[in-house]
């Protein structure tokens, strides 16, 4: 009888263990979110500007500070043709000097054709970041569409890099070292939830009963 009510059970373990606060991990933003909305990085495709470059993914560096749990990002960008959001993607990478390793990606819900804001995007898969790293953040498009990426207020943080790459040219060139408008958050520790304490050890009871049981036999 107890294992027809376990599954309920653990279910309510996890709502009742509530979330985490997150930490500003990484940012280039200033005070009250404020960037530099007249300098850019186009990512896309370019004929809406009179460029030939297609599929152009732009990435940016950065580093954090302290071992850490990612919870979500946010980025200034606008939506330069299209006609809804949903088409952009972001993703993170690991990588000395440019992405190499894929670490999750999002869909960018972005804040409308033409208009300049903050996008943002949950992690899925929590990685954990560690001091010492180098990590990207990278910007793209699904479709044949158009964004734009803006820049952080000068001067950029230390160590800042932005890298681009498009059909011309698969391999990653620098933009210099000016930094794009974004920021990194997560929890510092890299604790999991306490919902996800609960989880683990109702799964592992689960498991441990469900051999006795079948010892038993």
């Amino acid at each position: 009888m107890f294992f027809k009510f376990l599954p309920r059970l653990v279910l309510l373990l996890v709502c009742a263990g509530g979330t985490a606060s997150a930490d500003v991990l990484y940012t280039t933003f200033g005070p009250g979110d404020a960037f530099n909305s007249h300098t850019l990085q186009y990512v896309g495709d370019g004929a809406a500007v009179g460029q030939s470059f297609l599929n152009r993914q732009v990435a940016n560096r950065f580093t954090v500070a302290s071992e850490a749990e990612v919870t979500g990002y946010r980025v200034a960008i606008s939506h330069f043709t299209g006609s809804g959001p949903g088409d952009g993607l972001l993703s993170l990478w690991a990588g000395d000097t440019a992405p190499g390793t894929l670490l999750e990606a999002g869909i960018l819900f972005d804040t409308g054709v033409g208009t300049a804001g903050i996008a943002t995007v949950s992690s899925t898969f929590h990685p954990l970041l560690s001091p010492g790293n180098t990590y990207w953040l990278v910007l793209s498009a699904t479709s044949p569409e158009l964004y734009r990426w803006y820049f952080a207020l000068t001067p950029s943080p230390a160590g800042s890099e932005i890298l681009y790459r498009d059909n011309s040219d698969p391999a990653w060139n620098s933009a210099g070292t000016d930094a794009s408008a974004f920021e990194v958050n997560g929890v510092i520790g890299g604790v999991p939830e306490p919902g996800a304490w609960l989880l683990l050890a109702s799964t592992l009871g689960l498991t441990a009963m469900t051999r006795a049981r079948w010892r038993a036999r």
